[in-house]
């Protein structure tokens, strides 16, 4: 990559499905990329990769693409090669084809893998004279297509493809070449799908449908590993190549994807490449190689291809727009550059001892914030119940939900203060940092892997909302944010930063009001948060009208404005519960409720139950083992069966007292 050639470019070497042959710059339009791969233990190449830039002309198309072929003995993969030399042409010809009742691109990427499939198929099924393979190259587009033949019909691939539209993204694949998209706050989702045909039950009964088997290794037909591929005439219809499309508006937030082959996937887990990739976002070439060493260091030794896509700089800064006067945010809050969070990292002083998991190590720990600070309390919902009924599932469980928090802490720039059982008390520099981290555990959770026995609870069970959106799975946690200033001193024995005071106390009975999965703030939350948008909403509207660019260098206002972006991005919505009289306080007190639109269906699925019965600790967290049960009490339980109790209860005081008096 990024090649100069110092000899006759006649005396490159042609590419075949054994060499690949790389001389484009690691800068595709307006995006960056970096890609490494290696061949493993096999001795021939069966793995290519294709990025088109600009694609039919225009700037703002990019296509990408990989293709993980079977290698054949005496050679390469005829498969790979095939479909890495006719992909574009097929694909710029159903984008032609399309009409005003198809779907877009998400169309045309389908077809594309169709036709091409039923191409290979007619291929590896006839011979084809000179003649007609000159035409078949001629009519892709290439001039040094591999054309199939008998010997390949048992042979496949697998493929991904990443097609960008300005900043519209479509994704198809068929196989387990796995894309992640990674967005500024450290979360992240998949692009594709694993075809797996023992993990997918709509895949197994298509499989059996279709006349086939899944064995008890999890292969199809006890031979394959996907359930859809390029290929594998032999196992047809039970092996198909119709893919998995999807299609996403990229945005702010958005920053890099990691596309790669199956035996990386297999050796490293999202959040560690996550972070791997995030650290050398400067150089992709260098995240890309660093990746496939981390495979190959925890044990990959099969071939492996990754590559890395920057996406960060699509989007320029926008105006800050809101929904009028009100808290709720648009999705239109600009981002100003690509560093996260500047003013909550610091350098690891040496001996100084870390909280959490030994994970975390390669992941700074922010400072503790001191003057006015945003103090969160969270608390596991029927954490009791649940330790008593599964206690060994809860302990992985627990260790999950820690983790999960603790990362999220340090890549947002909270401070860990203390925990107290699965409780967590937390203290964060700004309001928005304090929200942003709130949004990110709730989104988090539904994602972890929870232990089976978890999530056949009734209280973890995996909930949908009218939209058929999962608003609730695995852990339930409630969370409560207040803004203020308590008193802040080091402790002597930990020597980490504590907190003591009224405000402290308020914020852990205001995390008391919230319900499981929803997160309750205090007045004086919400008066912080509107001036905070206020006052840079002012800003940005008044350095758009100067003539010159204004740089802001203070890190603080840079970092409120890196989360006022990631937060409009996803966008919230408030909603005021009214005056609540809390323990321990004389006068009530106004308490909202804040969500991300993402999760606004937890509050016709799950309403606010009584929180009376809830215990606290005396000093002010909440107990993490509490659990609130008078409301139910008060609806399930009738008069007649009051009454019936009591009169079972004389009857039995009279039976007491005669065993006591047998005369």
């Amino acid at each position: 990559m990024d090649v100069t050639l110092t000899i006759s470019t006649s005396n490159v070497p042609d590419e075949c499905e054994d060499r690949r042959v790389r001389t484009s710059a690691s800068v595709a339009g307006a995006i960056t990329y970096g890609m490494a791969d290696t061949l493993g233990k096999q001795e021939h190449l069966s793995i290519a990769d294709m990025l088109v830039s600009p694609f039919r002309g225009h700037e703002a198309e990019v296509l990408v693409g990989m293709f993980d072929g079977h290698s054949m003995a005496g050679g390469g993969s005829k498969i790979a090669k095939y479909l890495h030399e006719n992909f574009r042409m097929t694909f710029e010809e159903e984008l032609k084809k399309l009409s005003p009742k198809d779907s877009g691109p998400t169309d045309a990427l389908r077809r594309s893998f169709l036709s091409l499939n039923k191409d290979m198929a007619a291929a590896a099924t006839r011979s084809i004279d000179v003649r007609e393979q000159r035409m078949n190259s001629v009519h892709r587009g290439s001039t040094v297509a591999q054309v199939l033949n008998q010997d390949d019909i048992n042979s496949g691939g697998v493929a991904t493809i990443l097609y960008l539209n300005n900043y519209d993204l479509f994704v198809a694949n068929v196989g387990d070449a796995q894309a992640l998209l990674i967005q500024t706050n450290a979360q992240w989702k998949w692009l594709t799908r694993k075809h797996d045909p023992a993990n997918e039950p709509r895949e197994r009964e298509r499989i059996r449908e279709a006349g086939g088997y899944v064995s008890r290794q999890g292969k199809l037909n006890d031979v394959l590993e996907v359930s859809r591929a390029f290929g594998y005439f032999q196992m047809m219809p039970c092996v198909i190549a119709a893919p998995h499309t999807i299609q996403i508006n990229l945005n702010d937030s958005d920053e890099l994807i990691i596309l790669a082959s199956r035996e990386f996937w297999e050796h490293v887990t999202p959040d560690l490449a996550i972070d791997v990739a995030r650290s050398e976002k400067n150089d992709l070439m260098i995240a890309s190689q660093r990746l496939r060493d981390l495979a190959m260091a925890y044990g990959a030794k099969d071939k492996m291809m990754v590559m890395v896509l920057g996406i960060s700089d699509l989007r320029k800064r926008n105006n800050n727009r809101f929904r009028g006067t009100s808290l709720s945010m648009a999705k239109e809050f600009g981002q100003e550059d690509n560093q996260i969070f500047p003013s909550s990292r610091k350098t690891r002083r040496k001996g100084e001892t870390l909280v959490g998991d030994s994970r975390l190590a390669r992941l700074d720990e922010p400072e503790a914030p001191v003057g006015d600070v945003a103090i969160v309390f969270t608390d596991i919902k029927n954490s009791t119940a649940l330790w008593e009924i599964l206690p060994i599932a809860m302990r992985s469980s627990i260790q999950i939900h820690n983790e999960l928090f603790r990362r999220q802490l340090r890549l947002i720039g909270g401070y860990e203060v203390k925990t107290e059982g699965d409780a967590f008390m937390v203290s964060f520099p700004t309001v928005t940092s304090a929200l942003l981290w709130c949004f990110s555990c709730q989104s988090h959770l539904l994602e972890c892997s929870w232990p089976t026995e978890i999530l056949d609870t009734v209280h973890c069970q995996e909930r949908l909302d009218s939209d058929g959106n999962t608003i609730y799975r695995g852990l339930s946690v409630r969370m409560g944010i207040h803004w203020g200033r308590p008193v802040c001193e080091p402790d002597p024995i930990t020597r980490r930063m504590d907190y003591f005071g009224p405000m402290v106390n308020r914020a852990a009975r205001i995390s008391a009001v919230a319900d499981g999965g929803q997160i309750s703030v205090s007045s004086d939350y919400i008066s912080e948060l509107q001036r905070t948008m206020e006052a840079y909403t002012e800003d940005d509207r008044r350095s758009s009208v100067d003539s010159q660019d204004t740089v802001n260098d203070d890190p603080r206002a840079t970092s409120v404005r890196k989360e006022l972006a990631m937060l409009s991005s996803q966008g919230f919505d408030v909603q005021p519960l009214g005056e609540r009289k809390l323990k321990g306080l004389e006068n009530p007190e106004s308490i909202y409720l804040i969500y991300p639109h993402s999760l606004a269906g937890r509050l016709s699925v799950s309403p606010l139950g009584d929180k009376a019965a809830e215990g606290e600790s005396a000093e002010g967290a909440v107990d993490p083992g509490t659990l609130g049960k008078e409301s139910e009490l008060k609806e399930n339980l009738k008069t007649d069966d009051v009454w019936l109790l009591w009169d079972l209860a004389l009857r039995l005081e009279m039976l007491c007292s005669c065993l006591e008096n047998p005369e």
